[in-house]
């Protein structure tokens, strides 16, 4: 169930970034080190696109606090390392980087709820 649930969950974050004009850059991406779940690119007026690492965690309840209260401190800093490897083998792709987290919440019979947090630290 975990895994069908995070696979929702991003789907629906990849859905809000394309609506905001993104690009999706890849998803899934897998190194030795670990797992980014989406690679974006936001489109900034006049300048290459910032590279956006988009960490997403679903959860279909609160009972042990919301979706994005599952990123720690630890999980960050890796995901910065992470972030940072993946544009090393990427070169030119975009200018910048950030890291931005999603939260979707599934509650029975209710439409998703999502959380975007631009810059997340």
């Amino acid at each position: 169930m975990n895994r069908l649930l995070g696979a929702w969950g991003e789907q629906i974050a990849v859905d809000h970034l394309l609506g905001l004009g993104w690009t999706i850059a890849d998803r899934n991406w897998r190194c030795d080190a670990g797992e980014l779940d989406i690679v974006a690119l936001e489109p900034l007026p006049g300048r290459p696109p910032c590279v956006v690492v988009v960490e997403v965690k679903a959860k279909a309840g609160t009972r042990y606090g919301p979706p994005l209260e599952a990123i720690t401190h630890r999980k960050l800093n890796r995901l910065r390392a992470l972030a940072v490897r993946w544009v090393r083998e990427h070169p030119g792709v975009g200018l910048g980087l950030r890291l931005d987290a999603v939260g979707v919440l599934k509650s029975p019979g209710c439409a998703p709820r999502l959380t975007h947090v631009r810059g997340a630290s």
